[in-house]
This record gives structure tokens, C-alpha cells and sequence, in this order.
């Protein structure tokens, strides 16, 4: 029988390719595409009022100009969703008077990788 040997390996991750690579203009493209989902169902699952508009979910917009985000040393890419809607900032977060309904970020979690496992997915 012949003699086991090991192997080891060592990896060695490779910060500033990788940082090349999250602030690349190639991030923009599935970026705007996960934004633009996440406003039309934020669109879709936000209150309308029964009066003339402009409603609140009609008021979601992607800021198309590409940012980076750096946290520490890391940056990334980022696009922006935004409501502009006097509206928002009650109906997104809690205050003393209503309970906020958490629409942007329920949106935003049922999109990509780190989305909620749901029986039949």
C-alpha cells in the first residue's frame, strides 16, 4: 500500500483585486438591475391612498449615479433607492405614532443571495 501523504495549502486572498473588482463599473450593471427590482416590489407592496395623486409607492427611485460605500478599508459599489415622498420616513420607520411598515426593506430582502429561505424556492 502506498504512503499517505498530506498537503497543505495555504490561500492567500488577493485584497486588491478583489477591491479592483467591487469598485469596477462591471458591478454596475447587476447592481441597477437588483435596484430596479427591488422598486418595483416596493412599489407594489407600499400603501396607496385613496385620493389624487402622487402617491407614496408611485415615488421610488434608483439614483443612477454609481457610488462607493467604504467601510474600514473595504469599498464597494452601491446604488440607491430613494423616496422623496414627505410620506417616507413615517412609513419606513417606527415613530411615536404609527408602527413603520419596513417596505424598502422588506424589498430589498427578498432579492439576491442573502434573501429568505421560502418553501418552494
Amino acid at each position: 500500500m502506498p504512503k499517505r501523504t498530506r498537503v497543505r495549502a495555504k490561500f492567500k486572498p488577493d485584497y486588491r483585486g478583489f477591491h479592483k473588482f467591487a469598485t469596477s463599473d462591471q458591478m454596475l450593471e447587476p447592481l441597477y438591475q437588483a435596484a430596479h427590482d427591488i422598486r418595483l416590489i416596493a412599489a407594489a407592496t407600499s400603501p396607496r391612498s385613496n385620493g389624487p395623486g402622487p402617491h407614496y409607492a408611485d415615488q421610488y427611485k434608483v439614483d443612477t449615479r454609481p457610488q462607493n460605500l467604504v467601510i474600514g478599508r473595504f469599498a464597494r459599489r452601491i446604488v440607491t433607492i430613494v423616496n422623496e415622498s414627505p410620506k417616507a420616513a413615517p412609513n419606513e420607520f417606527d415613530n411615536k405614532r404609527s408602527k413603520g411598515g419596513h417596505y424598502l426593506a422588506k424589498a430589498g430582502a427578498r432579492i439576491g443571495d442573502y434573501r429568505g429561505v421560502k418553501p418552494g424556492d
